[in-house]
């Protein structure tokens, strides 16, 4: 087996759903297909959702445990899958972009990277036990999750904190320099790595 092979088989992505009402499941790859991808939260309503803090929908309300849920789901696909521990990642978008966060901020011990769009910083404390890389992209346009901040257009009808808000917030407790978004064709991209 080469190099490659054999990094691409020990990889976990995580990748939890953002659209309010999607349900996706466990995909497991074929042999020497590469990376595992799972997601799916515990809420059992209608509309599944993950509580990333101060959003979305009947998980934030019931207040219900996802980092819990997403650490408990690292440890069972380490124990039935050959998964090199420095290389779980969590992508997301939307309520998955803000369940991203708080997995950045309280599992970094286990989390070496997190890429997301249309998220921000919904919890009151970041505090990793070491730095983990984020790419954070947003649209300009956005109304849903707006750049600025404020109240969204979306389902949620909460106020938003500002996407750099979120990303300096996330920098100073992982002891990154600047947070300087980046504009390309009206998306913001934001980078943080130590």
């Amino acid at each position: 087996m080469n190099a490659l092979r054999t990094a691409l088989l020990s990889t976990l992505l995580l990748v939890p759903v953002g659209c309010v009402g999607a349900r996706a499941t466990f995909v497991a790859p074929a042999p020497g297909d590469g990376s595992i991808v799972t997601a799916d939260g515990p809420d059992e309503t209608a509309r599944r959702t993950w509580n990333a803090g101060g959003c979305c929908g009947a998980a934030a309300r019931k207040d219900v445990d996802d980092v819990a849920f997403i650490d408990a789901l690292i440890d069972e696909m380490m124990a039935d899958h050959h998964i090199d521990a420095d290389r779980v990642y969590v992508v997301g978008h939307s309520n998955g972009g803000f369940m991203a966060y708080p997995l950045a901020c309280e599992l970094s011990d286990r989390i070496a990277a997190v890429g997301l769009q249309a998220g921000g910083l919904m919890v009151d404390t970041c505090a990793p036990e070491r730095p983990v890389s984020l790419l954070h992209v947003h649209g300009r346009d956005d109304t849903n999750v707006p750049l600025d901040g404020g109240r969204g257009s979306g389902l949620a009808r909460v106020e938003f904190p500002a996407v750099d808000a979120s990303a300096s917030t996330v920098a100073d407790a992982m002891g990154c320099a600047g947070t300087a978004g980046t504009v390309v064709d009206g998306i913001v991209e934001f980078l943080l790595a130590q």
